[in-house]
């Protein structure tokens, strides 16, 4: 098994829904681009909500990354093009 946090980051939330489940779920996130998120993920019920939340945006090809770990500098977490 995996400890917490894991650190998604988002392309884009293709939807406002997906921005909501996180506001109204109280996941942290910090916006890093226009489009692109940074969300760090504490609980399992966290995980499945971005976990959802991830499928859209892949479904959709954008691209997710996903970091395990702590100490994290969010700047080292943004994708260069």
């Amino acid at each position: 098994m995996f400890n917490l946090p894991i650190f998604f980051v988002l392309e884009a939330i293709i939807f406002e829904q997906g921005l909501n489940s996180l506001i109204e779920k109280e996941i942290p996130y910090n916006k890093f681009s226009k489009e692109g998120y940074i969300i760090k993920i504490n609980t399992s019920e966290q995980l499945e909500v971005v976990c959802n939340l991830s499928e859209e945006v892949t479904a959709n090809r954008f691209r997710v990354f996903i970091f395990h770990g702590q100490g994290f500098s969010e700047a080292y977490l943004i994708p260069a093009d």
